[in-house]
């Protein structure tokens, strides 16, 4: 199996997991992106692969994830 297959394969699970509109938002792309990801027309970029990977071991959760992707304000801003 290619690494390309391993990052498909986990994205879709994350995908399946989360929903579609949850993972648009948490790597801000549209759902036409995700429905290439998932239909392997286009490669999932690493950098989501990467996040899925972690997601998929339980190394981190989805509210981390969010957390990091949507910092709340700081309070002198």
């Amino acid at each position: 199996m290619k690494i390309s297959d391993l990052t498909t394969t986990e994205f879709r699970a994350t995908l399946a997991e989360l929903g579609e509109t949850r993972i648009a938002e948490m790597f801000a792309v549209t759902p036409r992106h995700i429905r290439r990801w998932k239909s392997g027309t286009r490669h999932v970029p690493r950098a989501v692969g990467i996040v899925c990977n972690l997601l998929a071991m339980g190394v981190v959760t989805v509210e981390q994830i969010e957390q990091a992707a949507f910092p709340a304000p700081r309070p002198d801003q």
